[in-house]
């Protein structure tokens, strides 16, 4: 019955946590931890509500205590510094990381989201250190090569950059926005036939991408491509510097109940492009984009790709 009871209220405080309903979340993991003093897990998530609800103070204490109950217990640290970062808390989702780190050095997660705080601080040489010690604990992540050329592109290192994009693709062949941004730096290289295979590619995958339309349209109909702006800079949200920041890409925790579970979010928070196109519109767009790839390639007297690229237009 007692343990009924903990998992009653660990589940109903989750739901209102879920819920958005701060207080009624709070009160039902203190019940829980009246029965369960000892257990961590639940200061976990009380501490995560906390903060959520303002209350910072309360929110660190909680989750010390769930680290002084479990000395390894790392991933507490991750996921109070991961919504300190949705809160802009920058500098406390830093030390929070860092605290993680202290416990469990080797922690793939917390070394990547570090890394993420620091891009967002535009320390980008910072971030390229942790996201490289990340890459050294855990070579296959995609998304933190992704990010890691995030970070060489913003200082200029274009060729690491790259070589990054294309790891990422490699482990994760089927990612748009890995596509995307090793396009651009291609077309800044002035590797056009190149980036326009890889819009090519990704329309593929998502054939209502509106910015690889846009790309391909500029690519294939301006001349001077010094003047293309292929990526703006409203397309780029601060998770492009940022591991799966919502939720940490870990295991889930083991309790010592078997049906509390870590709960947390697992979807990503990476910015993606909202705007849809009816079916006609995609196809009419996809047709004008071969159709001005294959006068580009026939300009520059490439003919024998000017004819794969109408044989693919042809299929749609």
């Amino acid at each position: 019955m007692k343990f009924e009871s903990v998992e009653t209220y660990f589940k109903t405080g989750i739901e209102f946590q879920e819920a958005g309903k701060w207080g009624s979340a709070i009160g039902s993991y203190q019940q829980a931890l009246q029965i369960a003093p000892q257990q961590a897990e639940i200061y976990q998530k009380l501490a995560e509500v906390f903060i959520w609800n303002g209350q910072l103070e309360a929110g660190i204490k909680a989750v010390q205590t769930a680290v002084n109950l479990k000395p390894d217990f790392a991933v507490a640290y991750l996921s109070l510094g991961n919504i300190l970062q949705q809160q802009n808390q920058i500098e406390l989702a830093i030390w929070a990381y860092t605290q993680a780190l202290d416990v469990q050095p080797e922690f793939t997660e917390a070394q990547a989201n570090l890394g993420s705080m620091y891009y967002h601080l535009q320390r980008y040489h910072e971030a390229i250190q942790c996201y490289q010690k990340a890459i050294n604990l855990d070579s296959n992540y995609a998304v933190i090569y992704w990010m890691l050329g995030n970070a060489f592109s913003r200082t200029d290192q274009l060729e690491q950059a790259i070589s990054c994009y294309q790891k990422a693709i490699d482990l994760q062949p089927n990612k748009v926005k890995f596509y995307l941004k090793l396009a651009s730096l291609l077309v800044v290289k002035g590797e056009t036939i190149q980036a326009i295979s890889y819009y090519q590619k990704i329309l593929q995958l998502q054939s209502d991408c509106s910015e690889a339309i846009v790309a391909l349209r500029q690519l294939t109909q301006v001349n001077n491509l010094t003047d293309l702006s292929l990526v703006s800079d409203s397309s780029e949200g601060f998770e492009e510097g940022g591991v799966d920041l919502l939720s940490p890409l870990t295991e889930a925790i083991e309790t010592e109940y078997h049906s509390l579970k870590n709960y947390s979010q697992t979807d990503e928070i990476f910015v993606e492009n909202s705007k849809t196109f009816s079916p006609l519109e995609t196809k009419y767009n996809q047709l004008i984009a071969y159709q001005s790839q294959a006068k580009f390639c026939l300009s520059k007297g490439h003919f024998e790709q000017a004819i794969a690229i109408c044989q693919q237009a042809l299929k749609i």
